[in-house]
Formats: structure tokens, C-alpha cells, sequence
């Protein structure tokens, strides 16, 4: 009974070492438990160390209560029932320990996921900061071009506006000065020169040229003996010669021709417009412009139309020279040349009768 007892004590004092040992070895799972969370690298490792160290300790702690309950005579059913929930026990660890293993590789799955994810966070913070400083340029320069832009338009309307003052100036002092020069060839009363300006102004509009230049027209023509109101229609054909003739930009150049054909043949103020329309006609058909038939009328018109030439055969003259020679000034000459023979021989042959008739007397 002694030896029982003092079995029984041995035993238990295995035991509760046993338990004891249990229990720190739990306390060490706790601590490596408590490790594994601290660290997201090796909690996984962590992890299954754990839980094996666990099995392993709760394998021991079944052999040990076997051991036990042999030598306290506990029924073999009993122990066959420890064994067993022992042995579930551990196994349960072990499909545990599958898991964490499992988890580990998923882990480890979402570890690299979250590192690329985190790559991509800074990529894209990157392009933002990036883009923000872009931004950040492009709003500077917009901001840049508008202060430009504003200043530009300010600064063009402002030039603009001190143009027109200059120009209204100007235009102003051009035409003092031409219709001071009207009224010296013209000698008319502040009524009448304000009536032919009003009227000037209105045929411009008509014709598309300006008021100064109808008359700047009318003082060519007044100049050289016309009245004043056929000075002021003729000043009208002078603009027209300036729209359609070729070559001709100056309406004293287009007045200075119209008048050598006029005066040289003898033509009436009416007559004016036929002259336009014969070199328009001749300039569209031939090979010669209106700048040079007018040249070449201004220097023979006088001369020529004493030999009896009419206005149509001198353009036509003027026309086969210059389509050869393509000198306006070597074509007037040689028409020059031609008339002023032609004009001494009949003046011969005035001369030799002349003389005949004196004789006889």
C-alpha cells in the first residue's frame, strides 16, 4: 500500500512536471507567436514553426498520460480515448500547420502583388507630381500669352487709333492743298467750291476712287482751257483711264494723256470717252498695253494730226510699231520723223505754187 502510494507520487510528480514543462512550452509558443505578428516577413515562417512545436508538444504531453495511467491502472479505454483525441489533436495541428504552409505561399502571392501595387502607387504619384508641374508650366504660359495678348490688342488699338488721327490728318492737309489749287485755275466762290468738293466726293464713291483725286482731275483739265464743268466731267473719264487702263496708276498721267489727244485732234470734251474706249479695245486685242499707246499719243498726237492722220490711224500706227520694236519712245520718234517729212513736202510744193503765182503777177 506504501509502495502504491508512493508510486502514485512519483507519478504525479511526473506529471505535474510534465504539465509544467507543457506550460512553458506554451509560453515559448506565445512568445513565438507574439514574434511572428511583429513582423510581416517572417510570420509566416513564424507560423509553422509554431504549430509544429505545438504537435510536438501535446505528442509528448499523450505518451507521458499513457505512461501515467499504465501505472495508475487506469482502463485501457480510457487511454485508448486519450490516445485517439491526442492523436486528433495532432493531427489537427498538422492540417493546420498545412494551412499556414498554404497561407504562406498566399502570402507570399499577395506580398508580391502589394509590392507591385505599391510600385504602381509611386509610378502614378510620380506621373502626378509630374503632371502637376506640367500643369503648373502650362498655366504660367497661358497666363503669359494672355498678359501678351491683352497688351497686344491694347497696344494695336491704341496704334490703330493714333493711325486713323494721322491719316485723317493728313487727308485733311491733302486736301486743302487740292482744292487750294482748284481754286487758283478756277477762281470760285466758297459756295461753288464747296459744291464741286461735295460733288467730287460723290462721284469718288461712284467710280471707286477718293474725292482728292477727282479734284486733282479736275485741276489737270481747267489748267489746260477746259471750263470748270467740263474740267469736272472730263475728270470723271481721267478715272476711269486710271481703273482700266493697264499700267496706268497716277490720274495726272491718265488727265496729261486724255488731254494731248483732245487738244492734238481737235476733239470736244464729249469725244473723251471714245478715246478710252479705243485703247482699252486695242490694248485687250494686241500686243501692247494702255501705259504705252497713251505714251506714244502724248508725244505725236500734236504733230501728226496736222498731216490729216485721224485718232484711229495713229492708234493703229502706234500699235504695228510697238508690237515690233516694244519701245514706245523709238515708235513716237520715227512717227515724228515720218510726219514732220511728209508735212515739209507738202509745204514744197505750197512754195513752188507760191512762187509761180508771183511770177505771173
Amino acid at each position: 500500500m506504501a509502495k502504491s502510494d508512493f508510486r502514485i507520487g512519483v507519478e504525479a510528480r511526473i506529471m505535474k512536471s510534465s504539465i509544467d514543462q507543457i506550460k512553458a512550452q506554451l509560453k515559448e509558443v506565445e512568445q513565438e507567436v507574439n514574434k511572428s505578428f511583429s513582423s510581416s516577413n517572417k510570420a509566416t515562417a513564424q507560423g509553422i514553426k509554431v504549430s509544429q512545436k505545438w504537435a510536438d508538444t501535446h505528442l509528448n504531453m499523450g505518451e507521458t498520460a499513457k505512461r501515467v495511467a499504465k501505472e495508475l491502472n487506469i482502463p485501457a479505454e480510457s487511454i485508448k480515448k486519450l490516445e485517439v483525441n491526442t492523436k486528433d489533436y495532432a493531427n489537427g495541428l498538422v492540417r493546420f500547420n498545412t494551412e499556414v504552409q498554404s497561407g504562406s505561399k498566399h502570402i507570399k502571392t499577395y506580398s508580391g502583388e502589394f509590392n507591385t501595387l505599391d510600385k504602381s502607387v509611386k509610378l502614378t504619384n510620380a506621373g502626378l507630381k509630374e503632371m502637376t508641374h506640367s500643369s503648373s508650366i502650362l498655366k504660367d504660359a497661358l497666363n503669359n500669352m494672355f498678359r501678351f495678348l491683352r497688351f497686344y490688342v491694347a497696344g494695336g488699338i491704341l496704334v490703330g487709333f493714333v493711325r486713323s488721327i494721322k491719316d485723317g490728318v493728313k487727308s485733311v492737309i491733302e486736301l486743302d492743298a487740292s482744292l487750294t489749287e482748284l481754286n487758283k485755275v478756277a477762281d470760285l466762290t466758297a459756295n461753288q467750291l464747296q459744291n464741286i468738293t461735295d460733288r467730287a466726293y460723290e462721284m469718288g464713291k461712284t467710280i471707286g476712287r477718293t474725292g482728292k483725286e477727282v479734284i486733282d482731275a479736275t485741276v489737270e483739265f481747267k489748267r489746260a482751257g477746259f471750263e470748270i464743268e467740263d474740267a469736272f466731267d472730263l475728270s470723271k473719264v481721267a478715272l476711269v483711264l486710271t481703273n482700266v487702263g493697264d499700267g496706268i496708276t497716277d490720274v495726272k498721267e491718265a488727265s496729261s494723256s486724255i488731254i494731248a489727244v483732245l487738244k492734238g485732234f481737235k476733239m470736244q470734251a464729249s469725244d473723251a470717252m471714245h478715246i478710252i474706249d479705243a485703247l482699252n479695245e486695242t490694248s485687250n486685242n494686241f500686243a501692247v498695253d494702255t501705259n504705252n499707246l497713251t505714251e506714244i499719243l502724248k508725244r505725236v498726237s500734236g504733230t501728226i494730226a496736222q498731216t490729216g492722220t485721224s485718232y484711229e490711224q495713229l492708234i493703229g500706227l502706234a500699235t504695228a510699231g510697238f508690237e515690233s520694236l516694244r519701245n514706245a519712245q523709238v515708235v513716237a520718234s520715227g512717227i515724228n520723223m515720218i510726219t514732220q517729212r511728209k508735212i515739209f513736202n507738202n509745204n514744197a510744193e505750197l512754195l513752188k505754187v507760191a512762187s509761180y503765182v508771183q511770177k505771173c503777177a
